[in-house]
């Protein structure tokens, strides 16, 4: 790989300027091209999952990969619902099959690109940065032909846009910062979030980013679009981060003014940080468990890939509400306004025993939440601001011993999810 760009190799590259990176370009313009207008498309027939709701049926029959899959996604949804800054996520590890495409727990890499792109195809912000992030997943294969990942890390910062509706956290404009490398495992992906924007309003991001790549690489980013800087991921040598996505971090925190993962608070040790990241994410498996448990329950109710995503979405915002009830960790401007009012009620209802009344405002905090994972193009649901009530009432409701129901949206249920007592009007 070094001895194809130059015989004296240099430590960090811009992806988007070598040779090779026009041909990926042109592979992935004509991968995107090839997808049917407003359909879920499914590449490599012989993979045994195309979609989250390919991967619920199959776990519902006893298939261990597909609950691997499932519980990847939920970890992931339930992370990035509940904490947008001073995070770093535990690595995860993608597959290769003998052609070099990626894979993880049967689902290819390319079908999650797909998906993501027939779903954002209408959004001009997020069509633009889908495509790039497609881009990235065919320069990683690319990138694994010419073994680069044997020297060299991947890294691609993600900046949030001012859309709220689209599922950014605009409070602090929340950024990502994603490293994928290689170790002794395999591929790894881990992230960090880092906030974009102090306590004052003032944005920094994009100043920080510039002056990085500026500084790396001698590449002036100042005027391109958050899509275009996704799409110019850099190349940095493994020397010179040997710690990983923490070093990047770091970097950033130290062009300009000194933060910690671009909050205003006194630094702390980066690498027990990231370990008490990890210890966090663990604690916070009981919380997937209950989601997945659910999501499997409820396969019978699943007709099309949207209803997967629905579903997942609901289930992890209840569940996630409820754990932000008790870990103070979590801060509740996460799930909107008036819910992280009815959070903080409930918060002070618990520490006076008044456990009934924690009970009714952690009903009315799951009920007005509006919270996201995934930054992704608003659905109609959101666009026209529709509340969690559907023809059939309201989808949060308590059966008569006191368990707390959430129905999905238009289908009636005549039992409790806990109990089973009858809960017909």
């Amino acid at each position: 790989f070094e001895s194809a760009i130059t015989s004296q190799p240099k430590k960090i590259y811009s992806i988007y300027e070598l040779a090779s990176d026009r041909i990926v370009r042109a592979r992935a313009a004509n991968f995107a091209g090839s997808l049917v207008v407003g359909s879920m498309v499914e590449i490599d027939d012989n993979q045994p999952s195309h979609s989250l709701l390919d991967s619920i049926r199959q776990a519902a029959q006893g298939d261990s990969e597909a609950l691997k899959l499932i519980e990847a996604n939920v970890s992931t949804d339930v992370l990035e619902r509940t904490i947008k800054t001073g995070f770093t996520t535990p690595k995860s590890y993608l597959e290769i099959d003998n052609q070099g495409h990626l894979y993880q727990f049967g689902q290819s890499y390319h079908s999650i690109q797909a998906n993501s792109l027939v779903l954002n195809q209408h959004h001009a912000i997020m069509s633009q940065r889908t495509a790039a992030e497609n881009r990235n997943g065919f320069r990683i294969e690319d990138l694994l032909r010419q073994q680069a990942f044997d020297d060299y890390s991947m890294v691609v910062f993600s900046m949030a846009e001012d859309l709220p509706d689209c599922g950014f956290f605009t409070a602090n404009m929340s950024c990502s910062i994603q490293l994928t490398s290689k170790d002794q495992t395999g591929i790894a992906i881990e992230s960090a979030f880092v906030a974009g924007k102090n306590k004052y309003d003032d944005q920094f991001d994009r100043t920080r980013i510039t002056a990085i790549y500026q500084q790396l690489a001698g590449i002036d980013i100042s005027n391109l679009t958050a899509a275009e800087v996704i799409d110019r991921p850099l190349l940095i040598a493994n020397e010179l981060i040997p710690n990983g996505v923490v070093d990047v971090v770091k970097l950033y925190d130290q062009t300009g003014h000194q933060t910690f993962y671009g909050l205003d608070q006194p630094e702390e040790d980066y690498l027990k940080h990231q370990q008490a990241c990890a210890d966090r994410a663990a604690k916070y498996q009981t919380t997937s468990s209950k989601i997945i448990n659910q999501l499997i329950k409820r396969v019978h109710q699943l007709n099309e890939p949207v209803d997967a995503t629905r579903l997942l979405n609901e289930l992890s915002e209840r569940y996630t509400v409820e754990l932000a009830i008790n870990d103070r960790l979590i801060d509740p401007s996460v799930f909107g306004g008036v819910s992280a009012f009815h959070i903080y009620q409930a918060r002070q209802a618990m520490i006076s025993g008044l456990y009934h009344e924690a009970e009714q405002a952690l009903v009315r905090a799951i009920t007005t939440a509006s919270s996201s994972s995934c930054p992704t193009a608003p659905s109609e649901e959101r666009a026209v601001g529709q509340t969690k009530e559907d023809k059939y009432g309201s989808l949060t409701f308590y059966c008569t011993q006191g368990h707390l129901n959430n129905r999905p949206r238009n289908v009636l249920i005549d039992k409790c999810q806990v109990c089973s007592v009858s809960v017909k009007c």
